[in-house]
Order: structure tokens, then C-alpha cells, then sequence
């Protein structure tokens, strides 16, 4: 193993720490020889087939062309899905649409200043759907009038889950809540456990657009060295069983070399320097 990476993660106690903090370094750079692909044949990923036939969807690729890898802890990643039209639509509802709801620029309708202030969707970090997650107080908000959650990204999470086997609650799966992160190329996120839900057996779903991303999933304490995974525009990325209940962080956003942002387009401009991270869940 690297010596550089073998000293950043000898630390008695907390093993999760010097690993985000190897992955985020900028100089040097961290070397991903140890980051696990799920694109290639890495024996630490199950393949597993999809349950039902897709085809004709609007926004999704036939079934067929569907690959799925399954690791150990509890992951499920589902290789980007997503018609190049996909990509686009849900690009564009993250930032013309859910995020006029609670977001860190305290506007809703920021979205209608943009042609006068166009620097403001890059200073867009994050936005809230359905049950709005207090950051202070790490409750949900359940008295909200308005909390409705959009009908077609909870009906994308019912086609995602019905496509994996033994996943637990993915049959009766109500998205009620989503976080919707905007990382710019320098951004990053630390380490945590969801834990803010009642309901803590549903799975999560987490769906990847634009820039590449180091995702770190570890155990139930830091006490575990994380492992370190790759993840790619569309790729979708489902957390249950151990998972569910496990610290992950995303310490580092590396440039993608997908081709499908070259078309002229807003939210394709916006995808070549921006990751957008869809996470849903289940809350009660």
C-alpha cells in the first residue's frame, strides 16, 4: 500500500478522519490507486440483474442496458440509468425548480433574478424538498403547510427501487424528504450519519449529475477505515441494510470525463464545473 496513505490512516480511534483528510488534499494530490470503481471488474462489487423489464421510459435507459453492483456494507450503485435527456431534465428541475423551495440563498425566487445577477446560481448550495431538515436542531420541520414532495422524483425512486432485490422497506418506500446539494469543483462534505429520520430502516437514495465524486462510506463509528468510492454523472447510489445507519462523507470532487456536457446548454454549462447530489429519504 502507498506509504503516503498508510501514514495519513494510522490514527488510533478515529480511522475515518485522516482518510477524508488524504482525499482532500490538494497538494499533493491523493492518489486514487485505492479508490474502488464500480465500472470495472473489482472483486469487492457483486453484479446483480435488474427484477423487471424497462423500456420506452421517457428519462431512463432500457432496463436491459442497466448494470448494478452491490458492496458489501450495504451499498447498492446503480450505473447512471439516465438517457442523455434524463441528465438534462433532472439538471434542470435542481436548479430552476427545487430549488425555489428552502434553500441557503433565503430567496425562493431567486431563480427569476438570475438573468440580472447570473452569479448567484453559483453561490446556490444547497436546497430542501418535501419535510424541511432544521440544520441547527437536526429535526424535521412537520408543521410545514406546503411540505408536499415533487410526484415525479418520487415516482423515479419507486422505478429505481423496484429494480434491486432485498433491499429492506424499498416496497413500501414514501420519499417525504430530499436534500439537493450544489458542489462547485473545491466543495466537500464531512463526515456524518443520517440519523434525523424516525424512520431509520427505509433505504436512502442518492443520485449523482455532473462533475465525478470520491464517496467514503465507513461503519457505524469512525473506529473503521472507509472505503473509498468513485461516482459518476447519473450513477445512482442506494443505502441499506448497515449503510443506512453508517458515516459517509464525499471529500473530494474530481473533473469528469463524460462527454454528454458538451451540447450548449445552460444546464450543461452548469455541469462542467458543478456536481448536483439528489438525496432522498424516507422519514417517518
Amino acid at each position: 500500500m502507498n506509504e503516503i496513505f498508510e501514514k495519513f490512516v494510522k490514527m488510533e480511534g478515529d480511522n475515518f478522519k485522516p482518510v477524508f483528510k488524504y482525499y482532500k488534499r490538494k497538494k499533493p494530490p491523493p492518489d486514487l490507486t485505492f479508490v474502488l470503481d464500480p465500472y470495472s471488474n473489482n472483486e469487492k462489487f457483486k453484479p446483480i440483474k435488474s427484477l423487471c423489464s424497462l423500456s420506452n421510459h421517457t428519462y431512463l435507459k432500457d432496463s436491459e442496458e442497466w448494470q448494478i453492483s452491490f458492496l458489501e456494507h450495504g451499498i447498492h450503485i446503480i450505473h447512471n440509468p439516465f438517457s442523455i435527456q434524463g441528465i438534462a431534465y433532472w439538471t434542470l428541475r435542481c436548479l430552476k425548480d427545487f430549488s425555489q423551495s428552502v434553500n441557503n440563498l433565503k430567496n425562493p425566487h431567486w431563480w427569476s433574478r438570475l438573468e440580472a445577477e447570473p452569479q448567484l446560481v453559483h453561490k446556490l448550495r444547497w436546497a430542501t424538498l418535501g419535510y424541511h431538515h432544521d440544520w441547527d436542531t437536526k429535526e424535521y420541520q412537520t408543521d410545514q403547510p406546503n411540505w408536499q414532495f415533487p410526484e415525479d422524483l418520487s415516482q423515479l425512486c419507486q422505478v429505481l427501487l423496484g429494480q434491486i432485490p432485498n433491499i429492506p422497506g424499498s416496497g413500501t418506500f414514501q420519499a417525504e424528504a430530499a436534500i439537493v446539494n450544489f458542489y462547485p469543483m473545491d466543495a466537500t462534505l464531512s463526515g456524518h450519519k443520517d440519523f434525523s429520520e424516525p424512520n431509520k430502516s427505509a433505504p436512502l437514495v442518492s443520485i449523482s449529475l455532473g462533475q465525478s465524486a470520491i464517496f467514503l462510506i465507513g461503519g457505524p463509528d469512525k473506529s473503521q477505515k472507509p472505503e473509498a468510492i468513485i461516482l459518476r454523472s447519473g450513477d445512482v447510489l442506494i443505502m441499506s441494510h448497515r449503510a443506512r445507519q453508517s458515516f459517509h462523507a464525499v471529500p473530494k470532487i474530481l473533473p469528469s470525463s463524460e462527454t454528454e456536457f458538451t451540447s450548449d446548454t445552460s444546464q450543461n454549462e452548469y455541469l462542467k464545473t458543478h456536481r448536483i447530489n439528489i438525496n432522498i429519504r424516507q422519514v417517518f
